[in-house]
């Protein structure tokens, strides 16, 4: 289990998904319930087709729920679709900043409605996981073990101290994390869980002693004391921060933290401080990495880099977003695999296999075949885009193309973002790899 917080009730799903019928009251009501179905479908539909300006159109839907209907049992449901509008759809820092502002607005307006612990939830996801707005994401979850204490289970009590926890390691105030894990520890019944709330507080505890810290410009570098990567911590540094700025520029992003690195002399040594079956050479959400820097072998400076900045695009888990561009990104950014060009590798491989972009745009797919072959032909389609329609066009469909749309779904994305089907792009690019 890496070091990650645990929380206990994120609110990612579209709005339509926590829809819940409700009693019919007077004809106000009938009206509200109508328009609420009406921005559900509008919804569903700006989805299918990648349609910002039917995302724009659903909020004002809901908007005139809460405005004429504000009596309504709909009206503190409205909030809440457009807060998840904002974040899981639009996205952006501006989107998010507003999502925040109709959360307040919906807290201050329906305190006691039962809507406002999600609410309240939703607004500790965005400042956890889109705004890195770490004091704030405190104040929330303080508010709601204050509010809801006598309602919430024991488990759940447990959780959210534990990201308490996390939340004062983010802002380098270790000694308020140690305490706060100290106190689940005697709360904590879960055997696996107490496991990984002891090892957490192991490794605070090892910070400025086995565990170095480092910080540059924009990383924040771990290490142990005797490491390769201690012993190369100024080259180590030199080589992450200018891929940084490279993939920073390129992409047209900026990151509002410093992104954690944890380095590894071994699988070993990162399953004692980190737990069994820590996946070396990763990236997630909290914008932490975990990387393997071994006098034998090392991981890819770029690589995982890239996913972490990409959350500035698009914040979704990696089970929400295609691997095919998630990766290609990846592996473009790097820009050669075993040595060979992206582009020189991909060709060698089409011409004894026969894979498809649409093979590529299936999860499940892209792992069955195996990333020594997806990961390259992956970067090569996804430079060819690149270098042909450029990155806006990229930016776009990096967002919204999803792995719950159906193949005809995502042509017809493709479609709307480069004027061509994934067949004629397909072809294009085999052209560019001489591939008849």
């Amino acid at each position: 289990m890496n070091i990650q917080r645990s929380r206990c009730k994120e609110i990612v799903l579209p709005f339509f998904l926590l829809f819940v019928s409700s009693v019919v009251v007077g004809q106000g009501n009938k009206n509200a319930d109508s328009l609420f179905k009406e921005a559900e479908q509008l919804r569903q539909e700006a989805f299918t087709e990648a349609d910002t300006l039917k995302y724009l159109k659903t909020i004002e839907i809901l908007k005139t729920i809460i405005k004429e209907y504000p009596e309504s049992e709909r009206a503190p449901e409205a909030y809440l679709g457009i807060m998840s509008v904002q974040v899981n759809n639009l996205m952006g820092r501006e989107n998010y900043r507003k999502a925040v502002q109709e959360g307040k607005e919906m807290l201050k307006k329906y305190p006691a409605n039962a809507m406002a612990y999600k609410v309240y939830n939703f607004l500790y996801y965005t400042y956890s996981l889109c705004l890195y707005d770490y004091q704030s994401e405190l104040e929330t979850i303080k508010r709601i073990l204050e509010l809801y204490k006598d309602s919430l289970s024991s488990r759940e009590k447990v959780q959210y101290h534990n990201t308490i926890s996390y939340a004062y390691g983010k802002l380098g105030d270790t000694k308020i994390a140690i305490k706060e894990l100290d106190s689940l520890s005697e709360k904590c019944e879960d055997k696996e869980f107490k496991e990984y709330i002891e090892r957490r507080k192991r490794f605070l505890l090892a910070i400025g002693n086995k565990w170095q810290v480092r910080e540059s410009d924009h990383l924040r570098i771990f290490c142990t004391q005797g490491s390769p990567a201690k012993r190369d911590i100024e080259k180590v540094i030199s080589e992450h921060e200018k891929a940084y700025k490279e993939i920073c520029d390129f992409l047209g992003v900026s990151v509002p933290v410093k992104i954690e690195y944890f380095f590894f002399s071994s699988q070993e040594e990162a399953d004692e401080w980190f737990g069994k079956g820590t996946t070396l050479n990763s990236a997630n959400r909290d914008l932490q990495i975990f990387a393997l820097y071994s006098d034998k072998a090392k991981a890819s400076v770029k690589h995982e880099l890239t996913h972490c900045i990409a959350y500035m695009i698009s914040h979704h888990s990696r089970q929400a977003r295609l691997e095919l561009f998630s990766e290609g990104l990846a592996e473009t950014m790097v820009g050669a695999r075993q040595g060979k060009p992206i582009h020189t590798l991909a060709a060698s491989i089409l011409k004894d296999k026969e894979i498809s972009i649409r093979d590529l745009t299936d999860n499940k797919t892209f792992y069955q075949i195996g990333d020594t072959i997806t990961y390259p032909l992956a970067g090569s389609f996804v430079k060819y885009l690149l270098d042909e329609y450029g990155i806006e066009k990229f930016k776009f469909i990096y967002k919204y193309a999803h792995p719950a749309q159906i193949y005809s779904q995502l042509n017809l994305i493709f479609k709307k973002t480069y004027g061509k089907t994934i067949d004629e792009l397909e072809k294009g690019w085999h052209n560019k790899l001489g591939i008849q």
